[in-house]
């Protein structure tokens, strides 16, 4: 910066920033929000780690503000083909099992019927 300081950037896998943006869509009347998950690269542990970090933040900060959301899966340069499909399934079923991202028994239940996902995909 002019000044000499560092110059800081967004970042949602500090929890801190994630939980600020929830909390502005609680004050300005929103009810949630659409996490998009990238499919590229998911294969890498540590690039599924990351992502699924920042989800978990995403979670915790919709609990935390009594907002919602839900999960929207891009696939954009993938092939569309049976391992795709594979993997955007077993992703979805450890984010269930392991996460545990579907609604509690809590206002978000009664808000939100069910937990989905949307899948994005240019042809």
């Amino acid at each position: 910066m002019k000044d000499g300081s560092y110059a800081k950037f967004f970042s949602s896998v500090r929890p801190n920033v994630v939980l600020k943006h929830f909390e502005w869509m609680s004050d300005y009347g929103m009810t949630g929000a659409f996490h998009i998950r990238f499919m590229s690269n998911m294969e890498d542990p540590d690039v599924r780690e990351r992502r699924t970090m920042v989800l978990r933040n995403v979670k915790n900060a919709a609990e935390e503000t009594g907002r919602l959301f839900a999960v929207s899966y891009n696939i954009v340069g993938a092939n569309p083909d049976r391992l795709m499909l594979e993997g955007l399934k077993s992703d979805w079923i450890k984010l269930v099992d392991e996460e545990e991202i579907t609604p509690k028994q809590s206002i978000h239940a009664s808000r939100w019927k069910t937990c989905f996902a949307y899948i994005w995909h240019w042809v």
